[in-house]
C-alpha cells in the first residue's frame, strides 16, 4: 500500500466480473455492511465471510483464484484489508489479537506474501489514477515491464502505453490477480510488442486462444504509440 494509493489484486479485486463503476461500488457497500457487524462476537464474522463468499461465488472470473470477502474501501484512494489490525476502519477491530485469521488466507499467508509490483519503481507513475486503475496495471508486472522496455525510458511513450494498457485491460476486463509470477520477455523488439499485446488480452489470463483479429488491433495501436515518439519534434 504506497501513501497515495493501494492494490488489492491479490485479495481478488480485479478477479470481480463487474465494470469498474460496479465494483467501487461493491468495495463501498462491502465496508459499510462491515461496520454495521458487531464483530466483537466471532460467530458474526463468520457469518459475514460466509455470506460474502456466496454473494462473489458467480463474481469470479478466474474460478480457482478467490476473492476475499473482507476486501473494502479504506479511503476515497486506497482499497485494503477490512481485518489488518492497523488499516480496518472498524472501531472494534483492536479486541482482536489476529484478526485477519478470520479469513480465509490467514495472517500467516497475507504476510508473507510479497508480489513482484511491491518494492519496484516501475508502478509510481501512475498512482495518481485510482486504486482501480492502478491495481489493474501494477499487479500487472510483466506488462510493465514490457512496456519499461519499449518505451528506452522516454517518459511521454511509457505514459501513452500505460495509457493504451489501462483502458485495453478496463475493456476487456481482464482478471489481474497479483499472482502473476515473473516471465521471460522476448528479447527481439517485434516480439516483444506481439507479447505485450497478448499481455493485455483477457484470454491471456484464462490460457485461451487469443483471436487475431483482437490481436493485430493491440499490436498496432502500440506500433502507433512508438511511430509517433519517433515523429515528434526534440524538446527545446
Amino acid at each position: 500500500m504506497r501513501t497515495d494509493v493501494s492494490c488489492s489484486s491479490c485479495c481478488g479485486l480485479n478477479n470481480l466480473n463487474l465494470t469498474d463503476q460496479e465494483r467501487r461500488k461493491y468495495l463501498r457497500d462491502n465496508t459499510e455492511q462491515f461496520l454495521q457487524t458487531d464483530i466483537s462476537q466471532a460467530e458474526n464474522i463468520v457469518q459475514f465471510r460466509q455470506a460474502g463468499e456466496q454473494r462473489l461465488e458467480s463474481l469470479r472470473i478466474i474460478r480457482e483464484h478467490y476473492v476475499c470477502p473482507f476486501l473494502g474501501e479504506l479511503s476515497e484512494s486506497h482499497s485494503g484489508c477490512l481485518l489488518h489490525p492497523l488499516g480496518s476502519p472498524h472501531s472494534q477491530i483492536s479486541l482482536w489479537e489476529h484478526p485477519q485469521n478470520f479469513s480465509f488466507y490467514g495472517e500467516g499467508i497475507c504476510l508473507a506474501f510479497d508480489c513482484l509490483a511491491k518494492e519496484n519503481n516501475l508502478s509510481q507513475s501512475i498512482s495518481a489514477t485510482g486504486y482501480i486503475r492502478y491495481s489493474r496495471l501494477a499487479a500487472h508486472y510483466n506488462l510493465l515491464k514490457g512496456m519499461v522496455r519499449l518505451a528506452k525510458n522516454v517518459p511521454s511513450v511509457l505514459n501513452n502505453l500505460r495509457e493504451l494498457a489501462m483502458h485495453t485491460l478496463e475493456k476487456e476486463q481482464a482478471p489481474v490477480t497479483g499472482f502473476e509470477p515473473a516471465v521471460h520477455l522476448p528479447e527481439q523488439f517485434d516480439d516483444l510488442t506481439v507479447h505485450c499485446a497478448k499481455m493485455m488480452c483477457r484470454e491471456w489470463f484464462l490460457g485461451q486462444e487469443i483471436p487475431e483479429k483482437k490481436l493485430k488491433v493491440y499490436h498496432d495501436r502500440i506500433l502507433q504509440i512508438l511511430a509517433d515518439s519517433v515523429s515528434e519534434p526534440p524538446n527545446h
